[in-house]
């Protein structure tokens, strides 16, 4: 029987080491992909900046 893993493909995003960990972490309680957990996350704090129009995005270090 030749079982299909789901792929998936890298789309070149840098993360920091303790992301990987946090989103590892979800991962496990969600028992979903990193896709899903980062996906869901996003859709959340989506949710969140459109309740507090006034919620500031703290800018990266590099930019």
């Amino acid at each position: 029987m030749n079982i299909r893993k789901n792929t998936t493909v890298a789309k070149g995003y840098r993360l920091k080491p303790q992301t990987h960990k946090l989103i590892k972490k979800i991962q496990k309680q969600l028992k979903g992909s990193q896709e899903e957990v980062i996906s869901e996350a996003l859709k959340h704090y989506s949710l969140q900046i459109n309740q507090r129009s006034n919620i500031t995005i703290p800018k990266h270090e590099n930019n």
